[in-house]
């Protein structure tokens, strides 16, 4: 079942997003758990029985997205699935949920993004109906 994030699941969820960011800090944490309680951001939690074992965070660009066409554009800014629950259709349904929650909403794009060595994301992406349209290395120097 997905619901929408809630104060009360703040410690499962801290603890996923740790897992997927794993330099992240409550901090940084509690900022997008704010941001989704004031309506800047949007989160979604894959709750299976009592268990909390998967998230989306989501968003609305305005600036810049590559390959979009529209000023205001869906934005996956994370998606993460418990090890044990990947390869059940969850981050699909995640996805989906999103897809649907903007569309409702009158957005005709969602974009995302990857780092260049995470094939499963990628595939994934892939898979679910993505199109990949720009790769980019950063650089910097002091």
């Amino acid at each position: 079942m997905i619901i929408e994030y809630k104060k009360e699941y703040f410690n499962a969820y801290k603890k996923l997003v740790k897992e997927l960011w794993n330099d992240i800090t409550d901090e940084d944490i509690i900022k997008i758990t704010n941001e989704h309680l004031s309506g800047k951001e949007y989160i979604f939690l894959y709750k299976r029985e009592d268990d909390i074992i998967g998230f989306i965070n989501t968003s609305v660009r305005s600036d810049y997205v590559p390959g979009s066409t529209g000023n205001g554009v869906a934005y996956i800014e994370g998606i993460y699935v418990c090890k044990a629950y990947r390869r059940n259709q969850v981050a699909i349904r995640l996805v989906e949920h999103a897809m649907k929650f903007f569309k409702n909403r009158g957005f005709t794009e969602i974009a995302s993004d990857t780092l260049i060595e995470n094939e499963v994301s990628q595939f994934l992406h892939k898979a679910i109906g993505f199109r990949e349209v720009e790769r980019c290395v950063h650089f910097i120097k002091k």
